[in-house]
């Protein structure tokens, strides 16, 4: 029957019928008589209607099987839509459930350090699922641990990775006191999978020392952060020593970067998603525009901070659609 099917579609009639046994038996069957009525998607031939033996067929035969193949073809089309929607439906919902899961890690993550400084951050997804997360964790009362990390890619698999790297960061922060051997050991344990899922991720990891008033970082391949001191200027001489991404060696090792924030007022850290907006001559927002607005605005509070960087980037571009996330953290005075 394949074959019959095969040489129907490949007539250069739309439909036609056969009353004579001799011409019948080209389509490769024995029958008598046949009438065939192909079923079309646009342009494209997706089967066939195909009756055998009747008495003897005519005009209207082929008229009604006409009718019959339009009503064939949307049902299907109906079918196929209906089945795609519910599909859509249910990553929808699995992709919704995953992005309330992602927002209740960094929701939980904002605090007051002490009486002088606190953490706030700001995180819009360039999909329902960013690969780009913050997470922040009172190890006692003398320390908090936290880290920023830019998973590559976006969606379920990232999601994945931000809860193992969470999970693993979690429990490190009370084996380890420094952030470099924090980084050591949480790309032992996730190297393997990293590598399996052919993933990476980059990340700042963080102790602040809130009695001292002192930050210890470990830099996994990642920006380093923009410092502001007490008299409105960029800090360029603590810049800290850069490692490899996370998941990328297994036996990667990293450093602890250590210095008083005790005159910083600023300390901004990111993901290289508001560095990499584009205008519309493809030039990018850059981490020189990115230093100057910090430098312009790090006296603000969050939420201000927050209003300008969208108005900023918003007037740089254009529109306020951009294809990666952003996600900025701030370890600022109150």
């Amino acid at each position: 029957m394949e074959d019959t099917v095969n040489l129907l579609l490949s007539k250069n009639v739309q439909g036609k019928y056969v009353n004579d046994r001799q011409k019948a038996k080209e389509i490769n069957l024995n029958v008598d008589t046949y009438i065939f009525y192909k079923l079309s998607n646009e342009s494209q031939s997706i089967g066939v209607i195909l009756c055998i033996d009747g008495k003897k067929y005519e005009d209207d035969d082929l008229n009604i099987l006409s009718i019959l193949s339009k009503q064939v073809t949307v049902a299907m089309q109906l079918y196929d839509y209906s089945e795609k929607n519910i599909k859509h439906k249910l990553i929808a919902k699995e992709l919704n459930i995953l992005n309330k899961q992602q927002k209740l890690i960094m929701n939980d993550s904002k605090m007051e350090c002490n009486n002088e400084k606190e953490l706030e951050f700001y995180h819009k997804p360039a999909t329902v699922v960013g690969g780009d997360f913050y997470y922040a964790h009172k190890i006692d009362d003398k320390r908090v641990a936290f880290i920023i990390a830019d998973v590559m890619g976006h969606g379920i698999v990232a999601n994945y990775m931000v809860a193992m790297i969470k999970g693993a960061f979690k429990t490190l922060c009370y084996q380890y006191k420094t952030p470099g051997e924090i980084a050591t050991h949480l790309n032992k344990i996730l190297y393997d999978e990293f590598d399996k899922m052919g993933v990476f991720a980059t990340a700042l990891i963080n102790v602040f020392d809130t009695q001292r008033n002192i930050l210890s970082v470990s830099n996994a391949g990642h920006y380093s952060p923009i410092i502001i001191d007490e008299n409105d200027e960029v800090v360029e001489s603590l810049n800290c020593k850069k490692g490899i991404p996370i998941g990328v060696l297994p036996d990667g090792e990293y450093h602890s970067n250590t210095f008083s924030i005790e005159n910083y007022p600023m300390v901004f850290m990111f993901t290289d998603g508001t560095l990499e907006i584009k205008n519309h001559d493809k030039e990018e927002f850059g981490l020189d525009r990115l230093k100057c607005f910090v430098k312009n605005n790090y006296k603000n509070n969050k939420n201000k901070i927050v209003e300008n960087l969208k108005k900023e980037t918003e007037k740089f571009t254009g529109n306020d659609n951009f294809d990666d996330d952003i996600l900025i953290l701030m370890l600022k005075n109150i």
